[in-house]
């Protein structure tokens, strides 16, 4: 089951039985090479290999949000310069030497 997002499963080579777990009953669905199912978020789903073969499944993960990426080369604010220096003034010396 995947909570943040559908999934896809697109099957190369071989067989495969995709059984799901549905509000009104389970239900199994065979998936030959060529073939695509998609499983819908939240759906308990397990999958039987049939026979030997290869599976691409994509499930993309959570949404997460960042903050612009600064360049690596720029400089840091004033503010934050000053913060880095009292954090290493509160540590011990031992503790600067391995920076």
């Amino acid at each position: 089951m995947h909570p943040d997002a559908d999934e896809l499963l697109f099957l190369l080579s071989g067989r495969i039985r995709l059984r799901l777990e549905l509000v009104d009953g389970d239900r199994e669905v065979e998936v030959v090479a060529g073939q695509a199912v998609v499983v819908l978020r939240g759906t308990w789903h397990q999958i039987y290999g049939d026979e030997p073969g290869q599976l691409l499944n994509v499930t993309p993960g959570p949404v997460v949000r960042r903050a612009p990426a600064r360049s690596l080369d720029a400089e840091p604010s004033p503010r934050a310069a000053q913060q880095i220096l009292n954090d290493r003034a509160d540590r011990p010396e031992s503790d600067h030497l391995s920076q």
